[in-house]
Order: structure tokens, then C-alpha cells, then sequence
């Protein structure tokens, strides 16, 4: 398995994770409450607050993005963890190409693998 990292790759992920949380483009979804069917979810993310960390495996695209991510580095963050099967260490975030490494300090001060 490679990972794309090109701008193309980064921009559909983007797409996807945008659609995926509920952006539909002007189309009424199968259940959505303007056609009358329940809307359920499958838990809700709430962005930690300022002295609470965020779980590295959980975070979503738009997690990253909070935390000052770009698009394109918040994509290569989950496609790496992806191909990893989850991050077992923080240190791992060295290895995922295009983060500075002043960024790569402040996500690992805003990350946890703790449960």
C-alpha cells in the first residue's frame, strides 16, 4: 500500500471528510429531518478544551484542523496512521513527511495515546 500525498490525494480526502460529517452539497440526505426521517449520529466530537489532550488514533480531519493543521498535513497525519493501524508513539509523527518541526512539537503537545 503507498500513500498519495500529493495535493490531488489531499484535496479528496478533505472532500470526503467534509461530506462525511454532513455537508451535502445542497442535496437532502435518506433521513434527514427535512424529509421527516430520524437523524441519528454516531457520537459526536466536541474539540478538547484548552488543557485537555486529544487522542492521536481518534482524531478526525477536522480535530487536525483545529489544532492548525493544514489540509494537506492533517491528511497525511490519517493516511499515515492509517497505514500504521494507529500511532503507538508520538514519535512516530516525525515520520510523517511535510510537518515542521515546530509543528510536529506543538501536535505532540496537544496529543495523547493514553486512554
Amino acid at each position: 500500500m503507498s500513500l498519495c500525498f500529493s495535493r490531488t490525494c489531499a484535496s479528496r480526502f478533505a472532500r470526503s471528510a467534509t461530506t462525511s460529517t454532513g455537508a451535502t452539497n445542497g442535496r437532502q440526505r435518506k433521513g434527514s429531518k427535512q424529509n421527516g426521517g430520524p437523524v441519528t449520529r454516531k457520537h459526536t466530537r466536541v474539540a478538547p478544551t484548552k488543557n485537555e489532550l486529544l487522542h492521536a488514533n481518534d482524531a478526525s480531519f477536522e480535530d487536525l484542523r483545529r489544532l492548525g493543521l493544514s489540509v494537506t498535513q492533517s491528511a497525511r497525519v490519517i493516511a499515515y496512521r492509517d497505514l500504521r493501524d494507529g500511532y503507538e508513539s508520538l514519535d512516530e509523527l516525525d515520520e510523517v513527511p511535510g510537518l515542521p518541526k515546530e509543528l510536529r512539537r506543538k501536535l505532540k503537545a496537544q496529543l495523547t495515546l493514553e486512554n
